[in-house]
């Protein structure tokens, strides 16, 4: 009977102790998935703050360019802010004259390449699909397609620039059109929009655009002096 007992006591003890060693392996389990949790949310936090961190230092920045002497051909030597450009009103002014003479005082045997290169490559996409589908409409009567037939020369002049913002100027000029009838002579004032956008362009493009100069309004109206 005693060691009926006996045997009874350690069946039991030999049962607690896998239970015991059981229970103690699902905690030292439980433990090593909660670290490994934690670490994993921790790495996650880390790598948000760090894209956030590196998406709003992105900055979008168009390049200083040289041309070379033997082929003509511009290349990247410094990359400057968006700012820098946009204040320099020179420069800007160079390309708001080049976008008006090429839009509204092309002549006959160049209209095609200031209206469908250098237009285009000046202006955002929307001013130049606005450009195209109504004022070189043929239905248009005033569309220079209809009228530079009938001129013999078209000349530009700026009569003032004035600044509405850093990216906004309004220009008043005049457009002289000489025909066999006389001298046609258009002052007109308008306002523009711009800035300086970095992207890839050709050759051909960066030869007429290098610093990515683009027309984002252009609101023409004739004026009467």
């Amino acid at each position: 009977m005693l060691s009926f007992l006996k045997g009874i006591k350690k069946k039991n003890e030999t049962v607690y102790n896998w239970y015991d060693e059981r229970v103690n392996f699902l905690l030292l389990q439980r433990k090593a998935l909660t670290f490994f949790v934690v670490l994993t949310l921790s790495l996650m936090c880390l790598l948000t703050i760090v894209i956030l961190s590196l998406s709003q230092d992105k900055t979008v920045e168009p390049f200083v360019i040289e041309i070379s002497d033997n082929t003509g051909i511009p290349t990247v030597v410094d990359s400057v802010s968006l700012q820098k450009y946009s204040a320099d009103r020179k420069l800007s002014e160079y390309f708001i004259y080049t976008y008006i003479k090429a839009r509204e005082a092309s002549n006959f045997h160049d209209y095609a390449r200031n209206f469908y290169v250098v237009v285009k490559n000046l202006s955002t996409g929307p001013v130049f699909t606005e450009f195209t589908s109504q004022v070189l409409r043929r239905s248009n009567p005033d569309s220079p397609l209809n009228v530079l037939p009938n001129v013999s020369n078209v000349s530009l002049r700026i009569r003032s620039i004035q600044y509405l913002d850093l990216n906004n100027v309004q220009v008043r000029f005049t457009v002289e059109m000489e025909q066999s009838a006389g001298l046609i002579v258009k002052n007109k004032i308008v306002n523009i929009g711009y800035l300086y956008v970095d992207q890839e362009m050709t050759n051909e493009e960066r030869y007429i655009n290098p610093l990515g100069f683009r027309i984002t309004s252009y609101k023409v109206n004739d004026e009467f002096i």
